[in-house]
């Protein structure tokens, strides 16, 4: 096109499109073209950065593939024990012995069940972490997660809301004691852009469980976009509650990590009644064409972010808690009226009151 590089145009037309659309910089930085680019912004942190993660335990949920896969190989590089949580043994040990065989790492890895859909395993993997590490825990990267098709758990819980943000509320609260005794210590809540985007309520109901189990006035992009908000809302009200007893060194904020190239595409469309192999098709397309544009990261430049907020010396030099950070390593900003509810103090404790009722059987002692 008149010897414009087909990459300037695709990147100048989001761009623009962004702009006039959303008024939203944190979309904006979702896009590495952008987010990577010092014409526009800088990028204040690489995988080179990482410190010496030497003596450290961490749990990172969802860790046998995507930005989960890639931050648990920069930790165990960075030479940590970190304990892969994953809803398949057989993939999460076929990953961690790819990891393993390819020489990258100093510190050591394990592998232990956790399915996010149910809170009897989130129980058992907290209560077997325990047995086996005892108090050490120096960041908990609640990173698993992703849009489901609209039915309940055996819990009785929309699907998404549970895995998203219900289990990872009790998973933090079963192993809060061992941040606390381990600090200080990282909770990392792997959230995206797209909780701008949820129910006009914020949280439906405001929220209510019959609202949110609601199969016939819900819908899965809105569940998606009300579970990315929980993990924000958490976040926040969790680092309040911390300072409120005096807790200043668990760090506890929620990260947006771009728009990513990751096997999202795969289960969204395979979750709808796609073929695996349609599905795995418009992967890959994803994967080679829009990474290759700039307009998706790949989980190397996906994970930087959450890395960020799990390793880097400056969340505790600059006592970084309660915040949302954006690509790359930037702290986000809410816009009002894209974002109403992000920073909505008592939507986050009427929300933490529910999750606690949710979860109250599964964390007695």
């Amino acid at each position: 096109m008149f010897g414009v590089p087909w990459r300037i145009v695709f990147g100048v037309c989001t761009a623009l499109y962004s702009v006039s659309l959303y008024q939203d910089r944190n979309k904006l930085r979702s896009f590495p073209f952008i987010s990577r680019n010092s014409l526009f912004y800088d990028e204040r942190f690489n995988h080179a950065e990482i410190p010496s993660m030497a003596g450290k335990f961490v749990v990172v949920t969802g860790a046998n593939s995507g930005l989960g896969l890639e931050s648990t190989k920069r930790m165990y590089g960075a030479g940590a024990h970190v304990v892969m949580g994953c809803r398949s043994l057989a993939r999460c040990n076929a990953a961690k012995d790819a990891s393993l065989s390819g020489g990258s790492g100093g510190g050591s890895l394990e592998v232990m069940e956790l399915d996010l859909a149910s809170f009897a395993s989130v129980r058992r993997f907290a209560d077997d972490y325990k047995q086996a590490h005892g108090d050490k825990l120096h960041v908990l990267m609640l990173n698993a997660g992703g849009v489901f098709p609209l039915e309940l758990t055996g819990d009785g819980i929309e699907t998404t809301f549970q895995v998203n943000h219900v289990s990872h509320h009790l998973l933090t609260r079963l192993l809060l004691p061992a941040l606390e005794a381990s600090a200080p210590s990282r909770v990392v809540a792997v959230s995206s852009d797209a909780h701008a985007y949820s129910y006009s309520e914020g949280i439906r109901g405001a929220p209510d469980l019959e609202s949110i189990n609601d199969m016939e006035n819900t819908n899965t992009a809105f569940n998606y976009a009300q579970a990315k908000l929980a993990n924000i809302l958490f976040a926040q009200e969790l680092a309040r509650r911390l300072e409120a007893k005096s807790v200043g060194n668990v760090y506890v904020n929620a990260a947006h990590p771009g728009l990513v190239a990751t096997r999202f595409a795969y289960n969204f469309l395979h979750n709808r009644g796609w073929s695996e192999e349609s599905s795995q098709r418009a992967e890959n397309v994803v994967e080679a064409v829009w990474i290759r544009l700039g307009l998706f990261f790949d989980t190397e430049g996906g994970s930087l972010t959450q890395l960020y907020l799990a390793t880097s010396p400056e969340v505790e030099a600059k006592g970084i808690r309660g915040k949302f950070y954006i690509p790359v390593a930037h702290e986000g900003v809410f816009d009002p009226h894209v974002a109403a509810h992000s920073a909505n103090k008592t939507l986050a404790k009427a929300l933490w009151t529910l999750s606690d009722e949710l979860t109250e059987r599964w964390a007695r002692n």
